[in-house]
């Protein structure tokens, strides 16, 4: 559940659950300074993010973790984004580079659980075909992964030349090897970046399709705007 809807409907629902044995997730999204925190306690799984945490304990992170966990106690407690839920003992949490904070903090919520810590591999963000803003489908500046051939190899295309390497190490699998000498070519001039970004659309249309989609969608003329 989420905070979307009047708090006493929430805590009613979460009565409702305890009485019939359901298990209660509350992400209180957005945060209420006002949300009782009984009702958090009566949780199994209490899960804000970091703005929230910090509403709710009026307290900056990173002291905003051990406020929390100093008044919610009967709930596991988990910061939205650590992926890996503290009775999901160790495991490897994957995430992007700006949630290392959040598994880390996972980290220290299993630790005083008395579980195995998890382990954390983050990977580089990817700026969309934009090249400003980290890719987003609200932005409209993505490559969907169901996109059909012919959309995605044309967005490929409209790709900024400096993001070219970066996408090729990121989201392809031509060796990094193969990637330094891409990028070494077109720094001294001997590779064209427009042909190398159709290295880029041909290997991301055969990942997600076929080499035979991408020979097609490299044919297929670019639709008129």
């Amino acid at each position: 559940m989420q905070l979307e809807i009047p708090l006493k409907t929430v805590y009613y629902a979460i009565d409702f659950a305890r009485q019939h044995q359901i298990t209660v997730i509350l992400n209180p999204a957005p945060a209420v300074a006002t949300l009782d925190i009984d009702y958090a306690c009566k949780c199994d799984f209490f899960m804000p993010n970091e703005t929230e945490l910090e509403i709710l304990t009026r307290v900056e992170m990173p002291l905003a973790v051990p406020t929390l966990m100093a008044g919610v106690r009967g709930a596991t407690i988990a910061i939205v984004a650590t992926a890996t839920i503290a009775p999901l003992a160790g495991g490897l949490t994957l995430g992007g580079t700006d949630q290392t904070f959040n598994l880390m903090a996972g980290r220290g919520l299993q630790q005083n659980a008395g579980q195995e810590p998890q382990c954390v591999l983050t990977m580089p963000l990817m700026e969309g075909l934009d090249g400003s803003a980290k890719m987003s489908k609200s932005l409209g500046n993505a490559i969907g992964l169901t996109d059909e051939p012919h959309d995605m190899y044309g967005k490929t295309m409209r790709l900024r030349d400096e993001l070219i390497v970066k996408y090729l190490r990121l989201a392809t699998d031509v060796p990094p090897d193969e990637v330094d000498d891409i990028a070494a070519h077109m720094t001294d001039g001997s590779l064209n970046p427009r042909d190398a970004k159709r290295r880029l659309a041909r290997e991301l249309v055969t990942l997600y399709h076929s080499p035979a989609a991408a020979r097609a969608a490299r044919l297929r003329p670019p639709a008129r705007r």
